[in-house]
């Protein structure tokens, strides 16, 4: 993931998907791969998986997004991080297998359980392959 994928629309509605289809999740950080045209690595993006997240509902899960939204005007703008409902995917979900259930109506991050790792750091040119097995398992695929 770079710098701005977190924000990308089309992120999280793959994000979803993988969710809704009981797929296995986890993020890879490219940032400090070095640029094609710069050669440096960008700043380091937010975890798309902490964007999205399932929440329980009368008995049911349902997807959840996180958006950093305008929560106050006066005395000055105050911005902060907000749970709401995720409109591109509103059916009920399966909890996945990496999370644990809160009590409602707590949001639970895709992030709390889904696994993250540094592509360079890691070492992800031999360990990507792994990185996919584990995140298939938690999901008995």
């Amino acid at each position: 993931m770079g710098s701005d994928t977190w924000n990308s629309r089309w992120v999280k509605y793959e994000i979803a998907r993988a969710v809704v289809d009981n797929k296995g999740l986890l993020a890879v950080g490219i940032n400090n791969l070095p640029h094609i045209k710069t050669g440096l690595a960008d700043s380091q993006g937010i975890n798309p998986l902490q964007i999205m997240g399932v929440y329980k509902s009368n008995g049911r899960f349902y997807l959840a997004e996180n958006r950093w939204e305008l929560v106050s005007q006066y005395p000055q703008q105050q911005y902060g991080w907000h749970w709401h409902r995720y409109d591109d995917y509103t059916d009920p979900v399966s909890l996945p297998g990496y999370l644990t259930e809160k009590a409602e109506p707590n949001v639970c991050a895709l992030s709390e359980g889904a696994g993250y790792y540094d592509y360079v750091a890691s070492g992800g040119a031999l360990q990507l392959g792994t990185w996919l097995d584990t995140a298939a398992r938690q999901v008995n695929r």
